[in-house]
């Protein structure tokens, strides 16, 4: 009895011993995936050397996750979706967590699609995989201009870090009618971009699904400019890391 006793326990033991191996292997498969991911170069990430150093290593790990699942999301009937499962993904070493952020932020893109559907405001859609595929064949690396607001061209540039709205104005002259804002997410494969100007108490916008490591162009109408009149303008993205944007008045 005693016997059989011990070799119940022995065998519990070992029990034990083996799944928490087997959890540790997963773990440490894991991270190394996460660490990986984590350790990507700007150039790598599609980024300049600047806007690299201002995201956090979990951000970084997040855009090389998600660059890897831009090559696997379809669209059908304004609704963006990821063809991959998380375990095929987990193959990839894209870990669980970062599969489901992809998932979550491409679900916010698919709210404020339906919103500008059902309120019937215009908004464009890209198509991702084409739109990626294109990119590969030349570089994307956007650099920040440097603000002109005096006479000759007129641009800028609008950084945020999260959901919020980043703003800039100039004073528009006579024969600017336009603002074009070129788009960026930083970590969003469906980044949805509202960009607004406001001028002479009228505003305007512009809405458009990008997708990640892709310029995105939205052209806004000035309601009026010249007279000495400020026009106002916002930049805005789903992404909930944030994104940026260079601005020309045309």
């Amino acid at each position: 009895m005693k016997k059989f006793n011990f070799q119940l326990v022995s065998a519990f033991f070992f029990s034990l011993l083996f799944f928490s191996c087997s959890q540790n292997e997963q773990n440490i498969s894991s991270t190394a995936s996460s660490e990986k991911n984590s350790i990507c170069t700007a150039s790598e990430l599609g980024l300049s050397e600047a806007d690299f150093s201002k995201l956090t290593p979990k951000q970084r790990e997040q855009r090389a996750a998600n660059i890897k699942l831009s090559e696997f999301v379809s669209l059908k009937d304004s609704v963006y979706s990821l063809t991959i499962s998380q375990k095929e993904a987990e193959a990839m070493g894209i870990s669980e967590e970062m599969y489901k952020n992809a998932l979550n932020e491409m679900k916010v893109a698919n709210e404020a699609i339906a919103k500008c559907n059902k309120e019937g405001k215009p908004i464009t859609l890209t198509d991702v995989k084409p739109s990626i595929q294109e990119s590969k064949k030349k570089s994307n690396i956007v650099s920040k201009l440097i603000s002109g607001r005096a006479s000759g061209n007129q641009y800028g540039h609008i950084e945020t870090y999260g959901n919020t709205e980043g703003y800039d104005a100039f004073m528009p002259r006579e024969q600017i009618s336009n603002v074009l804002f070129y788009c960026q997410s930083n970590a969003a494969i469906t980044p949805v971009y509202t960009c607004k100007t406001y001028i002479f108490g009228k505003w305007n916008y512009g809405t458009a699904v990008g997708c990640l490591g892709v310029e995105t162009k939205v052209k806004v109408l000035l309601a009026a400019s010249g007279a000495g009149l400020t026009a106002k303008l916002c930049f805005a993205t789903t992404d909930s890391n944030g994104g940026r944007c260079n601005w020309r008045a045309v």
